[in-house]
């Protein structure tokens, strides 16, 4: 628990403002009270928000819970510059209680979950991608973004594009060559046989072709490698060992007025609020909001008929990062959310607790770390108003009853 929620004088002042807001709807005048009720009123106040970072992290996007999607493809987007990610994936070499030997006859394929709800880019034009070997260890648990791996450029194990998609699956037949070694490998029950395809093996990397302009989710939790026995029309479906991606984002435009926030953690808003919020008039404040406005006029003007973007829908705020920062925000156990009003195009904090606590215990506060919340793994950006930009910066509002 947070220790700003700890605090008992918090909880019985925000209990006995509730009180007065209920008796001040309930209660008759010229009753008893009546004549306080009736000279009080509810004032809104605002104050605007300086003094903001924008932070870089290095997140971890491999086969985790919180990287339980991996992103493939690349695009070009006005707003948000060229991005391209690029898939990895280990198919599972130890012997399986599903099968116990493939035959060199079966043909191996991977097959690939799309996520149907995820689009960044244009999806209705023809893209595609190239398998290649890795020549590089890498393990999903430690990959982080900013990594590299590299792979064989000059022997392609297989090819496929979006007219092999097929309710929301690619099955991509591998080569011959790089089937023959993985069942060399599965085959092989002498002990050693694992360890080499552990740490010998490098797995695959999945790479958009130069003319991609749409980024797709993979969902790996739903995603395999199938053997196919053409005989005796027969598949079994064998686990995958290990995924991930990594990705560029270059060219991105620079902005007066705007900011990016991105939950890849290339864009996180960090902010001290104890000055604003020693700024408010303690007067029976029953509410404290930290608002956010999403520049929406730009981002839909910057959409198509065909392109389209992944929503935010909700920004995180995170404190006390630990010795492990990137671990702590990617956990999206936020101590805040603050949800999106589609008709204001605003994002708002509900931080009560943690105001009072400033103002009536004197807390002094620590910094906050904004960005938006995780989506299974799914990247997602937004295009907020900055402090620059004047009637839509950043800001504290702060609804109170005063008596006239």
């Amino acid at each position: 628990m947070n220790k700003f929620m700890k605090g008992s004088g918090s909880f019985l002042l925000g209990l006995t403002m509730l009180s007065v807001l209920i008796f001040s709807g309930c209660e008759e005048p010229g009753g008893i009270g009546g004549q306080f009720y009736e000279s009080s009123k509810v004032q809104v106040d605002t104050v605007l928000i300086n003094g903001f970072t924008v932070e870089q992290f290095n997140a971890y996007t491999g086969g985790t819970d919180a990287a339980a999607a991996a992103l493939g493809g690349k695009v070009s987007d006005p707003v948000y510059g060229d991005f391209e990610a690029q898939t990895l994936v280990k198919p599972n070499a130890n012997r399986q209680a599903a099968i116990d030997r493939i035959d060199d006859s079966f043909i191996l394929k991977l097959r690939l979950t799309v996520d149907s709800t995820y689009q960044w880019g244009n999806a209705d034009e023809n893209f595609g991608y190239t398998i290649y070997e890795n020549t590089q260890f890498w393990r999903g648990a430690t990959l982080q973004s900013e990594d590299q791996v590299t792979y064989d450029e000059a022997t392609p194990v297989a090819t496929f594009n979006r007219l092999d998609l097929n309710n929301n699956f690619y099955e991509v037949e591998l080569s011959e060559e790089y089937s023959d070694k993985f069942l060399e490998f599965y085959n092989d029950d002498s002990p050693e046989n694992d360890s080499l395809w552990n740490f010998g093996e490098y797995g695959l990397s999945i790479v958009p072709d130069p003319s991609n302009n749409v980024v797709e989710s993979f969902r790996f939790g739903q995603s395999d490698l199938i053997v196919i026995d053409a005989f005796a029309d027969d598949t079994t479906q064998l686990i995958l060992q290990d995924w991930g991606y990594l990705y560029e984002n270059v060219n991105r435009p620079a902005y007066t007025d705007n900011t990016v926030l991105s939950n890849s953690l290339d864009d996180v808003y960090r902010i001290n609020l104890t000055d604003a919020i020693n700024n408010i008039e303690p007067d029976n404040i029953v509410k404290t909001e930290l608002v956010f406005y999403e520049d929406t006029t730009q981002l839909v003007n910057t959409e198509g008929p065909l392109f389209r973007r992944p929503e935010t829908v909700l920004l995180n705020a995170q404190f006390d990062l630990g010795e492990f920062p990137e671990i702590a925000l990617q956990l999206d156990n936020a101590a805040f959310r603050g949800f999106k009003d589609d008709e204001e195009g605003s994002f708002r904090f509900d931080i009560t607790f943690y105001a009072n606590d400033v103002i009536y215990a004197g807390f002094q506060g620590e910094d906050f770390y904004i960005y938006p919340a995780f989506r299974g793994g799914n990247l997602t950006n937004t295009l907020l108003f900055n402090e620059q930009s004047g009637a839509r910066s950043p800001r504290l509002i702060i609804t109170s009853i005063v008596e006239e």
